[in-house]
């Protein structure tokens, strides 16, 4: 309906009531992105792999987790896993400092093009050194390649996986989680937290692997973090939300601690977490 009633244009907006046993609240939205713009540059840059790319939809919810609202144009945000650029391209959009990094110097290359592109596309001119903030890196060395730098939040989708046309078995899942993911997502942790100013936040996405004898499997994504001093933040921190009365009206009985992203039948699921880093001076 944000297309049919033209909800992206200024001199338009949604009323919203919610009835509650505290009464009725009334809203209208502020604002709302055009969808077509999102889909475009996904769907028209030179370079993109939709069988395993990140959505512009989840780049952007990404970056608005690491709740960096104010001055944007002097805030620094760091993909070391930038893939063909989505996220780093959405950054762009959203006014940050970007820098990206991979270890795959075609993807580089790729996102160089990407976003050299989308800067044509707005009629904008290309940042200060841009070329030389999107290079490639191995995860293991970045804080050594980029010991000059101090990022104010991460913002990446490291890899997740083969993708399967069919549901893996058990063993399989657990072989690749052991073997390949959790060495990749502590290095992750390792080197985010020496590049991350303090109480920097990085938003990062893990996979849920659906098999065909043991359920869904996943990493231990909070036990990772913790140990390399990242707290994790809650996505909905129900002390925000007045608690009802009647407990059956009651939002939540907990925090939701991440997001899954996924539709139905998929394989490879999305799980989004932020995690801060902890303040060690306090």
């Amino acid at each position: 309906h944000i297309i049919k009633y033209g909800l992206f244009n200024r001199d338009r907006a949604e009323i919203i009531f919610g009835f509650t046993e505290e009464g009725c609240y009334v809203a209208r939205t502020l604002t709302c992105d055009d969808p077509n713009f999102k889909k475009r540059i996904d769907e028209e840059r030179p370079f993109k792999e939709f069988k395993s790319a990140i959505s512009p939809k989840l780049s952007l919810i990404l970056l608005n987790f690491l709740n960096l609202f104010e001055q944007r144009e002097r805030k620094t945000i760091l993909d070391p896993f930038v893939g063909n650029g989505t996220i780093v391209m959405f950054a762009l959009i959203e006014d940050f400092q970007v820098f990206g990094t991979d270890i795959d110097e075609t993807k580089v290359k790729n996102t160089e093009r990407n976003v050299n592109w989308l800067l044509n596309e707005l009629e904008e001119s290309v940042p200060y050194m841009l070329n030389e903030r999107i290079k490639k890196v191995d995860i293991n060395q970045l804080s050594s390649v980029l010991n000059n730098e101090r990022f104010d939040g991460i913002c990446t989708e490291p890899e997740l996986g083969p993708f399967y046309k069919q549901k893996p078995y058990y063993t399989e899942v657990v072989d690749l989680i052991k073997s390949k993911l959790e060495p990749l997502f502590k290095a992750t942790f390792r080197e985010s937290f020496k590049v991350l100013a303090p109480k920097g936040r990085i938003s990062i996405i893990a996979p849920i692997f659906s098999t065909i004898d043991g359920g869904d499997v996943q990493l231990n994504i909070e036990e990772m973090a913790n140990f390399y001093k990242f707290k994790l933040i809650p996505m909905l921190d129900l002390n925000r939300i007045v608690n009802k009365s009647n407990r059956k009206l009651q939002f939540k009985q907990g925090h939701v601690r991440a997001i899954l992203d996924a539709k139905k039948n998929q394989i490879v699921k999305r799980k989004l977490y932020v995690f801060e880093k902890i303040d060690e001076s306090s």
